[in-house]
C-alpha cells in the first residue's frame, strides 16, 4: 500500500516515488545543471552578477538534495536498505553543500545592499 500524506487543507493523497532509475536520473540531470554553471565561475567585480550565480547554484544543490532523498525513498520502496543508507549519505552531503550556499548568498545580500546603502 502506497505511503499516504495529508495536504494543507486536510486532504489525503499517495505519496508517488520515481523508481531508481528514475530518481537516479533525475539526480544527475541537476548535477550536470551545476557543472554547467561552475564552468564559468562566479563573477568577480560584479555584485549583482555574482549574487545571481550564487542563488542559481543555491537553487541547484536544493533540487540535488531533494533529488537524492527521493532516491533514497525509491531504494527503500524496491527493498534495498542497503542502496537507501548509502545514497542517504550523499543526501547529506547535498543539504550540507544547500546550506553553505544559503549562507554564501545571505552573505552576498548583505554585502549586496550595505555596497547600494552607502551610494
Amino acid at each position: 500500500m502506497p505511503e499516504t500524506h495529508q495536504s494543507d487543507d486536510g486532504d489525503e493523497f499517495a505519496a508517488h516515488y520515481p523508481t531508481p532509475a528514475q530518481a537516479k536520473s533525475d539526480l544527475h540531470a541537476h548535477e550536470q545543471r551545476l557543472a554547467d554553471i561552475e564552468v564559468g565561475g562566479c563573477p568577480v567585480g560584479d555584485p549583482m552578477g555574482r549574487f545571481g550565480w550564487l542563488s542559481v547554484r543555491k537553487v541547484i544543490l536544493g533540487d540535488m538534495a531533494d533529488a537524492a532523498h527521493a532516491l533514497v525513498h525509491a531504494w527503500d520502496e524496491h527493498g534495498d536498505p542497503a542502496a537507501a543508507d548509502a545514497v542517504e549519505e550523499l543526501a547529506q552531503h547535498y543539504r550540507e553543500q544547500y546550506d553553505r550556499a544559503a549562507r554564501a548568498l545571505e552573505a552576498a545580500r548583505a554585502e549586496f545592499t550595505a555596497d547600494r546603502a552607502e551610494r
